[in-house]
């Protein structure tokens, strides 16, 4: 956390402030460990979607075409949410993104496979060039909504 002078707001803190203070954490001077006893409110941030797709582009990552995942896809949309919640007790944080894949030509046809998921399962998604797992998870209730 960095929390400005009384009558500063975060908005008025110079740029640069949040590397100052990460290379800051990064330091020798803190491997001493001491403590802290922290008097913070509780609250409950749900800044509401944000469209990722944008921020990406805006990164200069291109996402109209996806070869290394299937031939004719590209991505529509990317969305996250993301809510942290600090109470008495603890804190509860977490995100979900959504990301909306389209076809952009018909794949060959061919005969299909026969594939039901009906009962718990595993998935994982990862990039087939690199290697790199981009989700993992378990699905222990598929009726579930």
């Amino acid at each position: 956390m960095i929390l400005p002078d009384a009558g500063t707001t975060p908005a008025d803190l110079p740029a640069g402030t949040w590397e100052q203070a990460s290379a800051a954490l990064e330091t020798e001077a803190f491997e001493e460990q001491q403590e802290v006893r922290l008097a913070l409110p509780t609250f409950d941030l749900q800044p509401g979607p944000v469209n990722l797709l944008a921020f990406l582009e805006a990164q200069g990552i291109e996402l109209d075409h996806l070869e290394h995942i299937g031939e004719g896809l590209s991505v529509d949309q990317a969305v996250q949410q993301v809510r942290l919640m600090v109470g008495e007790e603890g804190t509860v944080a977490g995100a979900l993104t959504e990301v909306d894949v389209a076809v952009a030509a018909p794949a060959e046809v061919n005969q299909p496979v026969e594939f039901t998921v009906d009962h718990p399962f595993a998935l994982r998604v990862f990039d087939q060039i690199t290697g790199l797992v981009l989700i993992e998870g378990v699905i222990m209730d598929p009726t579930a909504e």
